[in-house]
């Protein structure tokens, strides 16, 4: 197995699947036999796909927005020009496919008929991929995951992340070489000739409160121990982060960054695993609007972390992937990284030294990053869940 990652400016799109043809040319190398990008919105994403079908007409294309831009060895190529990065894989002896469908009125069966055209693609009817790897627009991801699930089963992995825009406005797609989808998700099936490790982690620890929702359902909480969400939430945060009139609606997605909720999924060594709920808005009614999902009799906690903590996560989550899977850095052939784009947004400064530690953890494998709004991932737990200001590590051994 071979991997090769390259990055180009936002307006370099069409250029990208040249400056790829190039290099294999160079290399010597045929086509690859899956290819994934990450574009920021910036970009014209139909222009690109286009171009890339083009150049590997029966290479399967993975694709989804990412804030602002993409991160790779090189660094992290993120502003307002944005930028463009691709993952090429090789893998003779292993087999690819992907799909991608729009939600429709059903989005768990959407997905659960996406996986299995995949598996029929990639010439494994019937078979559990050793990964799924999965891009949706934001609003329904646990239930896609529950269509996938039903798929595969829920001891098949299932890694990737929200589409994401520059600003919360809603022009996140994703896409495959056949449709751009506003509306839609895209799955790849991923059976490798190699070992694959793989890491679900956050940055962030307790802060010490914690509650039981008495009243919510979906993204929408409403109680804590019989409480107001908004006001318990509220008095945790000691006033910094609800700023606005207590009868009006407030945005809190920005200041609650590094004060999220979490909900605990099994423990690693007697420590609980926590899976981050970020809070988007205060509601005048008193309530809480999310970016994942809750349910009456779950314990949340208080969450706390800072761009120190997650710096240092990023490069612990690909260690943590290599481990699993008993991978040796110098026996990496690369990897793909999911970081949280309201993580990425709230810490900018520091993403040279994230790319720079994942690097150095990698020993040099190309690795590729987009940013998303909503982190899918196994748990320790071993489920397939979703949650946000979360980073994932997918790492692929040589054959």
């Amino acid at each position: 197995m071979r991997l090769l990652q390259i990055i180009c400016d936002g307006s370099g799109a069409a250029e990208l699947a040249a400056q790829l043809a190039a290099e294999l040319e160079a290399r010597g190398e045929r086509a690859p036999d899956w290819l994934c990008l990450q574009a920021s919105v910036g970009v014209d994403v139909d222009a690109l796909r286009r171009a890339v079908a083009a150049a590997f007409p029966d290479t399967p294309v993975h694709g989804a927005t990412s804030c602002l831009g993409a991160m790779t060895n090189a660094g992290a190529r993120i502003g307002p020009g944005g930028a463009v990065g691709a993952l090429a894989l090789w893998d003779e002896a292993g087999d690819y496919a992907t799909v991608a469908a729009r939600l429709g009125d059903d989005p768990a069966e959407a997905a659960r008929a996406a996986v299995a055209a995949a598996c029929a693609a990639a010439g494994r009817p019937g078979e559990a991929p050793d990964l799924v790897w999965f891009s949706a627009v934001p609003g329904r991801e646990e239930r896609l995951l529950d269509g996938i699930n039903a798929a595969v089963g829920e001891e098949t992995p299932v890694f990737g992340g929200s589409a994401a825009d520059d600003d919360v406005t809603g022009r996140w797609s994703v896409f495959d070489a056949t449709a751009r989808l506003t509306d839609g998700l895209v799955v790849s099936v991923l059976f490798p000739s190699g070992r694959v490790g793989h890491a679900f982690q956050s940055g962030y620890a307790p802060a010490g409160p914690a509650a039981t929702v008495t009243a919510g359902a979906g993204r929408h909480l409403a109680e804590l121990d019989g409480r107001p969400a908004r006001e318990v939430f509220d008095a945790w945060t000691g006033g910094k982060v609800v700023q606005g009139p207590a009868d009006g609606a407030v945005s809190v997605l920005s200041a609650s960054t590094w004060s999220p909720l979490g909900r605990p999924d099994g423990t690693v060594a007697e420590i609980p695993f926590h899976l981050l709920l970020h809070p988007a808005q205060a509601e005048a009614d008193g309530s809480l609007t999310l970016f994942a999902d809750v349910a009456v009799g779950d314990r949340l906690y208080l969450m706390a972390g800072s761009p120190e903590s997650l710096t240092a996560r990023a490069a612990r989550t690909a260690t943590l992937a290599m481990e699993t899977a008993d991978i040796a850095p110098c026996d990496v052939a690369g990897a793909l990284i999911i970081f949280c784009g309201g993580s990425m947004l709230a810490m900018q400064d520091a993403m040279g030294n994230v790319a720079q530690q994942l690097d150095a953890a990698l020993e040099g494998a190309p690795f590729l990053a987009g940013f998303t709004f909503g982190e899918q991932g196994h748990t320790i737990a071993g489920h397939n869940c979703h949650g946000n200001l979360m980073i994932s590590a997918v790492v692929f051994a040589r054959s």
